[in-house]
């Protein structure tokens, strides 16, 4: 998109933003019903700016944000009541998808944005669920695992030219911390460490019945059948 194109869509913008705000104060029309309108065309805008140029990604976050509050301001028109964890799903999603559009958008070339796409996503997934599930603690695990899935997006789908593999180190540990907060808020977790533990003397038991010298005595004699060879 060009200069001056660019100035004609928010010349325009601003117009329509005025105007309806200045029938608002004539009386003439209530923002409460026009809301999804203010926020719905801006986020049309960034989404043509978006698709038009591939220099304009940047548009993708705030047409993400803008198109999310669109869709919750629709909602409420229509129930009339937008729950709270509704209102995250739809913010933190929209920025979230707004991220990875980046991302596929310029080819990898911009992975960073895969980082705030995940996290923002995460955030939307578990502000929906704590809204379903009491323990705290799966909410939690759900987060350092959509963190840990987000580093390993990262990992697995490197940019060209970009170096990505530290992503797996924060991945395996964020991945391992959700994993034991969602065992925790079970009952599993009261028989893995017990079992582990046996596991453990076990082996240990294994290796100290075995006979001192086996492994240089099993060495030796096969050096004696290479020599009489």
């Amino acid at each position: 998109m060009n200069r001056i194109e660019s100035r004609v869509l928010f010349g325009l913008l601003l117009i329509l933003g005025g105007g309806i705000f200045l029938l608002n104060n004539l009386n003439v029309l209530s923002l409460d019903n026009v809301w999804p309108i203010i926020t719905g065309i801006p986020a049309l805008i960034f989404v043509y700016v978006f698709l038009r140029d591939r220099a304009g990604w940047w548009a993708a976050i705030p047409g993400g944000a803008l198109a999310g509050i669109t869709v919750m301001l629709l909602a409420y028109q229509l129930t009339h009541e937008t729950p709270d964890y509704l209102t995250g799903l739809f913010l933190f999603g929209g920025v979230g998808l707004g991220f990875l559009a980046i991302y596929f958008r310029t080819a990898m070339r911009e992975w960073w944005a895969i980082i705030p796409g995940g996290v923002t996503l995460t955030l939307a997934t578990v502000t929906a669920l704590d809204h379903f599930i009491e323990d705290s603690e799966i909410g939690g695990g759900v987060f350092m695992l959509g963190l840990g899935a987000t580093f390993a997006l990262v990992y697995l789908t490197p940019a060209p030219g970009a170096q990505t593999k530290w992503a797996a180190i924060p991945a395996a540990i964020l991945s391992l911390i959700g994993l034991l907060s969602l065992l925790s808020s079970t009952r599993i977790v009261e028989f893995i460490w017990p079992v582990a533990l046996i596991l453990l003397g076990g082996y240990l038991l294994f290796k100290g019945a075995r006979p001192r010298g086996s492994h240089e005595i099993s060495r030796y004699n096969d050096y004696r059948k290479e020599t009489e060879r």
